[in-house]
Formats: structure tokens, sequence, C-alpha cells
């Protein structure tokens, strides 16, 4: 007769993922599972007091269970000697850093002390949506009605579903902005933060008490200690809406029409000067909410060997405008 030894392993950490947005959809039903795949990666604490931060990531294996817990026994994955080795994971002193990524939702980190945590106590983390994430019954707001209608019926009928505002902050350069926040004015429990590429996100799930109609929209960026008000944006119920920066982008070339590397650009009464690059393009964002609403054209200048050439553009409010060739001999 045999006899059998049976151990149990207790999860170290108990994961509740829910999709936020989802969640608000649908009050008061069992949490839903966030959908598409996820990516996890643990951040061990420096490994000498008083040391360096420096982060060394390392990949758990989670096991996900009937009931869309997903559980970490202890099992990582590490990169060792050039190859990716199994390992259990010895916990260390301090904090660890547990960070989520996914094409579909924002990226999230949680710190994670396991020498404090009580293991049977699920860990309940809220992902928000992305802005690849499929939501459901609305539609993409055409710019152009939005601005021809001032905002308003019957052209934008109200829809039901989420109403979704969204958009891109760059720098004068074109280069992204990360870290900045965004608000709706005069309502409250509205943020969003620009992520590595500079997008943002607000959501408004059906139901929020949301009309049609425009709406200020004001944008911190911690980088320049500055705030931009832009008024007049169309939020529009069931509607997925994008605010947009006004933007110019052109080339300066010689006279065969090659690219000319280091001319300047500036823009007549607006601040900040960009750069051609080695293929001779440039790139000028107007900051947010310039130039005001009713701005027909600008003045452009580009200089190079101390020679300036200027061009009155045509301006496309919130859009990007293309500006003809700057050209020296």
């Amino acid at each position: 007769m045999y006899r059998y030894d049976v151990r149990r392993q207790s999860a170290m950490l108990i994961l509740d993922l829910v999709d936020a947005f989802a969640a608000a959809e649908r009050p008061g039903g069992p949490p839903p599972r966030p959908i598409g795949g996820l990516e996890f990666a643990l951040i061990e604490p420096p490994t000498a007091p008083g040391g360096p931060a420096t982060e060394s990531a390392i990949e758990p294996v989670l096991r996900r269970n009937a009931s869309g817990y997903h559980l970490f026994f202890g099992t990582v994955w590490r990169a060792e000697g050039g190859d990716r080795v199994r390992r259990r994971l010895a916990p260390a002193a301090g904090d660890y850093t547990l960070r989520l990524a996914s094409d579909l939702y924002r990226p999230h980190d949680e710190v994670v002390n396991f020498g404090s945590r009580d293991p049977r106590r699920p860990l309940t983390i809220m992902l928000q949506p992305g802005q690849a994430y499929p939501f459901p019954r609305v539609q993409a707001l055409n710019p152009r009605v939005a601005e021809a209608s001032g905002c308003a019926a019957p052209d934008i009928p109200p829809r039901t579903g989420p109403t979704i505002l969204r958009g891109t902050l760059r720098g004068r350069e074109g280069a992204p902005i990360t870290g900045a926040e965004v608000f709706v004015i005069g309502r409250a429990g509205t943020r969003a933060v620009t992520d590595d590429h500079g997008e943002w996100l607000l959501v408004f799930p059906d139901g929020a008490g949301i009309t049609t109609g425009n709406v200020g929209v004001r944008i911190r960026r911690p980088d320049l200690a500055q705030t931009f008000d832009v008024p007049n944006v169309c939020l529009a119920r069931g509607y997925d809406a994008s605010l947009n920066q006004t933007s110019l982008a052109g080339r300066v070339v010689d006279a065969d029409g090659r690219g000319i590397a280091g001319a300047s650009v500036n823009v007549s009464s607006h601040p900040g000067t960009t750069t051609t690059d080695a293929e001779g393009a440039w790139a000028y964002c107007f900051d947010p909410g310039t130039p005001p609403q009713g701005t027909a054209s600008v003045l452009v200048r580009a200089r190079l060997n101390g020679i300036t050439r200027t061009r009155t553009v045509p301006l496309a409010h919130r859009r990007r405008t293309v500006v003809p060739d700057f050209r020296f001999a």
C-alpha cells in the first residue's frame, strides 16, 4: 500500500485585475477581467542598501485560475549569462515594483512588499483603457462637422455609449511630451496623463451625464511649469473626439531640391525656434490653445547663414499645415 505526502503551495501574490472601463459600464456585477494579452515584470529593489537604484527586471510566472485571478507562486524567469532560466524568487527586503503592460490598457506600476503584505488578500488593480482599447458603441467625431456646427445638434445627434476625448501633446519640434496632465475645466474627476508617446485619453462612461457642447481643456506641463487653457473643445455624447495641436511642417532645400540641415525656422509673434534635420525637414508645434481661433495666417521665417526667407502661411486651426519649401541657392 502506498503512502502519499500531499503538500499545498500557497500563492505569494494574488492579483485581482479589473477592466476599469467595463466595470464602470456594468456596475454591480462580477468584476470584468482584462481582454487581450498582458505582460508582467517585477522590478527588484536595489541589492545594496544605500546603493544606486538601478532597475533589475525579472519576469514572474503567473497562473490564472477559474475565477480570473492571477496567482504568483514565486517562480520567475531571469536572464543569466545570456540565457533565460527559471528560478525560485527569494524575496529581498524592500519594495518591488510590479509593472503591467498591454496593447489595450495604459501601463501600470504597483508597489509590492512581499515581507509586509498578507498573501491571502488579493491585490486589486483597475486597468485603465489605452489608445487602442476597443470601446463599444462609439463613433469617431468628424472634426470638420464639429467645427462647422459649433458642436451642436442637429449635425451631431446624441448617441448612447461612452464619450471619449483624446489627443497627443508635442513639444515645439514635434517630440512627444510625457507626464503632462489634462483636465476638462469645471468637471471634477477628469484627469489624464500623457504617456511615453505624448498621448492622453479621457473616457466618460455612458450615463456619466455628458451633454454635447464645447468645453475648456486645461493642460499642465510640469517640464515647463506652465498651464495652457484650450477653449471651445467639442465634447459630443457618444462620440470619440480628438483635440489636436495646430502645427506646421516643411523643408528647407538648396537650388537642386536637396534638403539642408541646420537651418532655423521660427514663427512671427510666437515663441521658440525649430531646426531642420539631415533631410532638411522641420516641424513647428504651437502651444496648446494657440494661435487663437480666427487666426487666418502666420508669418514663417527660415534662416541660413545669415540669409532669411519669409512666407505668409494660411493656417488650419488644430490641424497640420504643410508649408511650401524654403529654397536657398
